[in-house]
């Protein structure tokens, strides 16, 4: 052993006037002599990092190092009487940690093998080799290696993000529909096992709507989040609180007898009716809950769920607020099944309507396209939201009527925006459906042709969980409507678990940022981590991204720093009607443009 085995060291690097050290730099040196390590630290130091080493001679202190602490860089001699390069490297990957490992050849080691060592290490899997001759190139190198780890632990944190969206309500980080089933088969399968039982809980939200309809979504956005940590906060670490859809939620409790089930219900009526605080008033919603036990009401999750959501439709005629599931009981039919049947007559009594929401290019702060979104004024129930109608025209051949119809009213409006002298780029929703079905593709040629309508004007929008349900099929069908002029763009993209690799063999032009990622770049750094990474590697794909879900000037600052190309959102414009856009862009442009210096 050297002696060199002392505290770590920290050594500040004198700093010309324009420049500024990057970070701190923690580095192990593996090496025998201490001049040698010096050396290395010197030319470190010309990069302008502060360093912080630690200097070891033996395989057995490197292996507790990587253990006890963080690294940024392992710079490892060739070959020590306790040690090897190789040998390291190899510690390096068994303990499953990306830090760039640099392998140096000192003064001892002849030219003649320089060549056959740079060949083993970098095979083994080192970043880089540097020899004693050619000290020069260790700044660039630790500059170079430092970046890319630093761009690789971006792209992790970005994985881990969106496999966590993947499975989580972006809103309320309650578990989704998905994550629910999946863990309510794993507690039912557990159960089983174990002779236990598992209760479930159904549950939805009474005078929500008028909240959205009176405040705004953002404030019942605000409540939800706040009802999300309620839930959260009130129930047992081995329970799962789900966010079902919109304002349906539910609760998975495993190993419950059927008393500490009812006392869990009333206690979640309690904090449900508990008045939320929101904008310095509160505000008051209810609920009812329909329950319903494995083994007794299903032997599986599809069951229990049918079961529960009977429980629940009773509970809303039930004065305790809760309803547990008789066997044999009826079902009785829901509102939405009245409102598939409605969806029909909607689109021929024209109930349904077009709203269109401006995007701005953030370099000119011009308009530079629309989206079209469908609204429903229901003769009886007033406004529906697009959330909860076109799930169910999804479940029918109604999405195809609902399409067409939107189609039909984009293209006429097109030409009457550009008779008044603007051209306008207008983006429509298209469902896995509707891209699959070959009447609507024929139809909505047509309806192009008639409307003597280019096809570049039009923007079909996808989801990217739409794309990764049959990546192959949606891909054959891009390409029927690309080949025909017809561009794509990607929507609610880090929603999906795709990868912007997969992306780049789609035609596809633009790319939209998810809002759950956007609302919250300011509060979150991993979610501002995703959003930098994703407007870099899709303009390194040559694709445009559009940030939907701006609400505010910080958020439009940042964005626009890091060179997103169009904006989209609340702080630009709510969805408006077609006659209005006129009136928005004069506004817009008297009353934005004074506020921003754009570019």
């Amino acid at each position: 052993m050297t002696d060199h085995k002392n505290p770590v060291i920290n050594l500040n690097s004198k700093l010309t006037p324009d420049s500024t050290p990057q970070k701190t730099l923690r580095i192990i040196i593996l090496h025998h002599k201490q001049s040698e390590t010096n050396l290395l630290l010197g030319e470190i130091q010309k990069s302008g990092y502060k360093l912080t080493y630690k200097l070891t001679d033996n395989i057995s202190e490197l292996t507790n190092l990587l253990h006890k602490s963080n690294w940024d860089l392992i710079i490892a001699n060739y070959n020590g009487p306790r040690y090897s390069a190789l040998n390291a490297l190899n510690i390096t990957k068994e303990i499953s940690l990306d830090i760039p490992f640099v392998v140096f050849a000192d003064q001892y080691i002849s030219k003649h093998s320089d060549e056959a060592i740079a060949v083993e290490v970098m095979k083994a899997g080192a970043h880089d080799f540097v020899t004693y001759e050619n000290l020069i190139r260790l700044v660039p190198v630790v500059n170079r290696e430092i970046k890319e780890a630093e761009i690789r632990a971006a792209h992790r944190r970005a994985d881990e993000t969106i496999r966590y969206q993947a499975y989580h309500d972006t809103l309320t980080r309650l578990p989704n529909r998905a994550l629910f089933f999946d863990r309510l088969q794993h507690r039912i399968h557990s159960a089983q096992r174990n002779k236990t039982n598992v209760s479930l809980l159904l549950f939805n939200l009474s005078q929500f709507k008028n909240i959205n309809e009176e405040l705004g979504y953002h404030c019942g956005d605000i409540l939800l989040q706040q009802l999300g940590s309620r839930l959260k906060s009130s129930l047992r670490q081995s329970d799962t609180i789900a966010r079902m859809g919109g304002i349906e939620f539910a609760i998975i409790m495993p190993d419950i007898d059927h008393d500490n089930t009812i006392y869990t219900a009333k206690k979640i009526l309690d904090l449900i009716e508990t008045p939320f605080f929101i904008n310095a008033n509160n505000y008051h919603i209810t609920t009812n809950i329909g329950i319903a036990f494995y083994p007794e009401h299903g032997l599986n999750a599809d069951n229990l769920v049918k079961h529960a959501d009977i429980a629940l439709q009773s509970a809303k005629e039930c004065k305790d607020g809760f309803y547990l599931y008789r066997n044999q009981q009826s079902y009785k039919p829901r509102k939405d099944v009245s409102l598939t049947s409605e969806l029909h007559e909607a689109v021929k009594n024209e109930q349904l309507s077009v709203y269109y929401q401006p995007k701005v290019n953030f370099k000119t702060g011009n308009l530079s396209g629309v989206e079209a979104l469908v609204r429903w004024d229901h003769p009886e129930h007033g406004f529906i939201s697009p959330d909860e109608f076109i799930p169910l025209a999804e479940q029918t051949d109604v999405i195809r009527e609902i399409t067409i119809w939107v189609f039909e009213c984009c293209l006429k409006q097109y030409n009457s925006w550009k008779s008044q002298g603007l051209a306008l780029n207008i983006s429509i929703n298209i469902s896995f459906k509707n891209l699959l079905d070959p009447s609507c593709h024929e139809r909505v040629l047509r309806i192009l042709e008639k409307n003597e309508v280019p096809p570049g004007a039009i923007e079909l929008e996808l989801t990217e969980s739409t794309i990764m349900s049959d990546p192959v099929t949606t891909k054959r069908m891009m390409e029927f409507y690309t080949c025909r002029g017809i561009q794509f763009s990607i929507d609610d993209f880090g929603t999906g678990y795709s990868s912007l690799s997969y992306l780049k063999m789609l035609p596809v032009k633009v790319l939209k940022i998810d809002k759950s990622f956007i609302l919250e770049m300011l509060n979150d750094d991993n979610d501002a981590v995703i959003v930098r990474a994703t407007i870099d590697l899709a303009h390194n794909l040559g694709l445009k991204v559009v940030a939907e879900g701006i609400e505010d000037r910080a958020t439009w600052d940042l964005l626009q720093i890091l060179r997103c190309d169009v904006a989209q959102g609340y702080y630009i414009s709510k969805a408006i009607p077609a006659d209005e856009l006129f009136e928005w862009i004069e506004s817009f442009q008297h009353d934005f443009m004074q506020q921003h210096s754009l570019n």
